[in-house]
C-alpha cells in the first residue's frame, strides 16, 4: 500500500513537472532553448512587464515635463530680473538702495528658484554692504550665496563678506561661524585665511571666549609665511589690546 502511494506521488510530481515546463522535451540548440525560454517567460509575465513599463515611461515622461518647465521657469525669471535692472533705482550709488531691495523681495516672491535668488542675492550683497545699518541683511545675503555656491575659493570668499558683515552688525555669533567655515576652505597660508582665523578669533573674543579666540589667533603666528607679516603684526596688537581690557 506504501509502495503504491509512493508511486502515485511519484507520477503526480512527474506529471507537475512536465505541466510546468513545456519545454522539456524541445529539440534545439542550447541558444534555441534559450530563446524559447525567454519567450515563454515573456507571455507568462506580460502583465507584469507592462505594468513595470509604463511606471518607467511615466517616470521618465515626468521627468523630461519638469526638466522643461524647470528650463522655461528659469527663462522666464532671468527675463524678468534683467527688466527689472533697466530701473533707475537699482543702480548701487543711486541713493535708492531701500526700494531697490524692495523690488527685488517683490520679484522673489514671483520667482523662487535657486537661480532667481542667488541674482538677487548677489545684487543685495552689491546695494546693502554700504550701509552700516542694513549690515546684517547684506551679510545673510552672502552666507546663502556661500552655501550656494560648488568653488571652495567663491565659497570662502562669501563667507569672508559675511564674517565681516556680520561682525560689523555686532553679530558675532554668526561671524565666528562665517569666518570659521572660511578659514577651513582656505588650504593655503595666505592673507585670506589669516583673516578667516583673525576674524574668528575676534568673534569668540567678543562673545566672551577668550581663550578659544585667542588659539584661533595664535594660528596665524604658527605660520612662517612671509605672506602672513602683516597679518601676524596685527594680529600681535589686537592680542596685547585684548589682553589689557
Amino acid at each position: 500500500m506504501a509502495r503504491r502511494k509512493k508511486t502515485v506521488e511519484k507520477a503526480g510530481e512527474i506529471r507537475e513537472q512536465f505541466v510546468h515546463d513545456p519545454l522539456r522535451d524541445f529539440e534545439g540548440s542550447p541558444a534555441e532553448l534559450f530563446v524559447a525560454r525567454t519567450a515563454l517567460w515573456l507571455r507568462e509575465n506580460v502583465r507584469e512587464i507592462l505594468i513595470g513599463g509604463g511606471v518607467i515611461v511615466a517616470v521618465l515622461i515626468a521627468y523630461v515635463f519638469y526638466s522643461v518647465y524647470a528650463q522655461n521657469r528659469d527663462e522666464r525669471s532671468l527675463v524678468a530680473f534683467e527688466t527689472l535692472l533697466e530701473a533707475p533705482v537699482m543702480t548701487p550709488g543711486a541713493g535708492a538702495e531701500e526700494i531697490a531691495v524692495e523690488k527685488i523681495d517683490e520679484y522673489l516672491k514671483s520667482h523662487s528658484s535657486s537661480a532667481a535668488q542667488h541674482r538677487a542675492d548677489v545684487y543685495k550683497l552689491r546695494l546693502l554692504s554700504s550701509k552700516p545699518e542694513r549690515s546684517a541683511d547684506a551679510a545673510e545675503a552672502a552666507q546663502r550665496l556661500g552655501d550656494d555656491v560648488d568653488t571652495p575659493e567663491l565659497q570662502a570668499y562669501f563667507y569672508l563678506r559675511a564674517g565681516f558683515l556680520f561682525e560689523r552688525a555686532e553679530r558675532f555669533a554668526p561671524a565666528q561661524v562665517a569666518f570659521g567655515r572660511a578659514g577651513e576652505l582656505i588650504r593655503e597660508d595666505n592673507p585670506l585665511r589669516a583673516a578667516a582665523w583673525f576674524g574668528e578669533g575676534r568673534a569668540l573674543i567678543q562673545m566672551g571666549q577668550g581663550e578659544e579666540g585667542r588659539k584661533a589667533i595664535e594660528r596665524i603666528f604658527e605660520s612662517d609665511s612671509a605672506a602672513l607679516t602683516d597679518a601676524r603684526s596685527a594680529a600681535l596688537a589686537y592680542l596685547l589690546t585684548a589682553n589689557q581690557e
